[in-house]
């Protein structure tokens, strides 16, 4: 026998099957009720959803449990954020340090006379007769300048080159052939070496005038120095070559010429002159051999 359903075809055995007396007349068989009415498809599907939701979140949270029971070394949660992971090599952060960095072994200010060239060194290499000390600094020239944006190009020791620039000594000499008052010489030389706090300070200075040479050259300056004539001069064509600084330079009116050299070794800059009536080519050489006077670090 076959009756419509819940969910499709609903069999019962057949009549007689089981050892029940047949129904009274009028009354269905034994077994036999009436079927449930039919449910809401959507009501079936939400309750059906809702059971397998319930069942998976106690399933993670029985998990979750079991799995926090049995690891203890797994970390806490926090809401940091994570960081970037770290590299090899070597930290870029600074380890700071209690002990004060000792100030640089550098030349003292009072070896700087020591440094500077004798007469006789100065006529071997003019090729000249009695070069002599006519005056001694320790300290600047008092001269002047119309241009003191132009540094020290005209001459060494001048304090538009070396006003405000940290040096802690300067020690000067000039030297000619012929003693005062005369002027009839053939040769004039100036000599300076001054000291400044580092090795890098002394570089940094010879760096600083060889911007403000660059931009004087072709230019005439005005030298002035009190109970002296003022004295024009024009700037050549400076060069900066492994630290050295050379220019050279040409009196107006007169055909007195001169070679200007600027360099430096440890902390102390060499800073020199050299003149003649007919210009000269040995200021370089004289700035080295008082830098081979000078001790190695």
């Amino acid at each position: 026998m076959t009756i419509p359903g819940p969910s499709g075809p609903h069999h019962l055995p057949p009549f007689g099957h089981q050892n029940y007396p047949p129904p009274p007349p009028g009354q269905p068989p034994y077994g036999w009720a009436p079927p449930p009415p039919p449910r809401r498809p959507i009501l079936g599907w939400l309750a059906a959803a809702a059971a397998v939701i319930i069942i998976a979140v106690v399933a993670v949270v029985v998990i979750v449990r079991v799995n926090g029971d049995n690891d203890d070394s797994a970390p806490a949660t926090t809401d940091t954020p994570p960081t970037a992971p770290t590299t090899s090599g070597p930290s870029t952060t600074p380890t700071p340090s209690s002990t004060p960095v000792a100030a640089e072994n550098g030349v003292a200010p009072n070896a700087l006379k020591g440094f500077l060239v004798s007469p006789a060194d100065l006529n071997t290499l003019l090729v000249a007769d009695n070069m002599a000390m006519t005056r001694e600094y320790a300290g600047l020239f008092g001269v002047g300048t119309d241009r003191d944006d132009c540094g020290g190009a005209p001459m060494p020791a001048m304090r538009a080159a070396y006003d405000g620039s940290g040096f802690r000594a300067i020690e000067v000499q000039t030297f000619t052939n012929a003693p005062p008052p005369s002027t009839a010489f053939d040769y004039l030389v100036d000599q300076a070496v001054a000291s400044f706090p580092t090795t890098q300070k002394a570089q940094d200075f010879v760096r600083v005038e060889s911007t403000k040479w660059d931009k004087c050259k072709y230019k005439s300056i005005t030298l002035t120095e009190q109970g002296a004539p003022d004295e024009p001069w024009r700037i050549l064509a400076p060069r900066f070559t492994n630290g050295e600084l050379t220019a050279s330079t040409q009196g107006e009116p007169r055909p007195w010429g001169c070679q200007r050299t600027l360099t430096s070794k440890r902390n102390v800059v060499i800073d020199v002159r050299v003149c003649s009536w007919t210009g000269s080519a040995q200021a370089p050489d004289l700035a080295r051999q008082i830098a081979a006077r000078i001790p190695a670090a």
